[in-house]
């Protein structure tokens, strides 16, 4: 879809030591990922809330990956989301979005009626396909009391096949294909770029879970440097963004999927908490984007 006027892990540091909390913070995938981070002013903003109606639209295409466990069919109709918010998973109450609950582990996002795109360490196994499910619509604006977040039963989908998955380090290839159990009705399937490059100078959009929150729009990325299978960003990225949608804000042409970057959060000894880490603009690591040319 394009506008109409324009052609893994989750450590913490903790007095230097690395604690990976299994359980928490969606219980967000561990293998292969890396951490994310804040890049200048904070751009998540709540999907409902973003000022831009294309993107909305196109945010439409973005799934969270909840585990079963999380997921309670309360009838035909509706499923209830379990889980914390951040603040109980130890992050600073005074934090944006502290109390939104926390439940996805990774993002994805449809590329066809039922196939939809991740980061392959979302989905390394055909037992993912088992204990877990792709649910869209997974918004703050579903609820305003996390014991009450409830989902519609026809955006919950099953994965019923990896068709395709690679992961490597060298060249860095991280992306796996999924098949759902049904055709995803009402959504349009984003559109890839299938050859070259974008220009150093698009701003980037990125569609998907931080930290495993409802689904969030952030803007303003920038590409520091293009690489022979990855882009480098500063984008403000967490973990539950492996998987998510990068794409040209103004196009929406799909550039490539978010899957490992900066450390997410360090500790506040102060207030015995934790705070997502800042960083300048053309500050730290960046973010790793897998090109989406890679997929076949």
């Amino acid at each position: 879809m394009f506008r109409t006027t324009q052609l893994l892990k989750f450590p913490f540091i903790i007095l230097g030591v690395t604690l990976i909390l299994g359980g928490d913070l969606g219980a967000l995938d561990t293998f292969g990922a890396q951490e994310k981070v804040i890049y200048g002013e904070d751009r998540r903003i709540d999907v409902e809330d973003h000022p831009d109606s294309f993107l909305r639209e196109l945010a439409r295409s973005s799934a969270a990956k909840i585990s079963n466990i999380r997921l309670q069919k309360i009838d035909e109709d509706f499923y209830q989301v379990r889980g914390r918010t951040l603040a109980e998973q130890g992050v600073c109450s005074d934090e944006r979005f502290s109390d939104q609950l926390a439940s996805a582990s990774c993002s994805g996002f449809l590329i066809g009626p039922d196939l939809l795109v991740t980061a392959a360490h979302c989905i390394s196994h055909e037992s993912d396909c088992l204990t877990h499910k792709w649910v869209f619509d997974f918004k703050a604006s579903n609820s305003p009391h996390v014991d009450d977040f409830k989902i519609s039963s026809e955006h919950v989908f099953r994965c019923t096949e990896i068709v395709e998955r690679k992961y490597q380090h060298r060249p860095y290839i991280d992306y796996a294909v999924i098949r759902l159990d049904r055709p995803v009705e009402g959504r349009e399937f984003l559109e890839l770029r299938r050859q070259g490059e974008p220009s150093q100078s698009v701003e980037l959009a990125m569609l998907g879970h931080p930290s495993g929150l409802p689904l969030k729009i952030t803007d303003g990325g920038r590409i520091r440097r293009i690489e022979a299978t990855t882009l480098l960003v500063s984008i403000d990225a967490f973990a539950g963004n492996s998987g998510s949608a990068v794409v040209d804000a103004q196009t929406g042409l799909v550039e490539g999927i978010l899957v490992r970057g900066e450390e997410d959060y360090v500790w506040d000894n102060v207030n015995n908490c934790r705070r997502p880490k800042r960083c300048r603009e053309s500050g730290c690591r960046g973010e790793d984007v897998v090109r989406i040319t890679e997929i076949n």
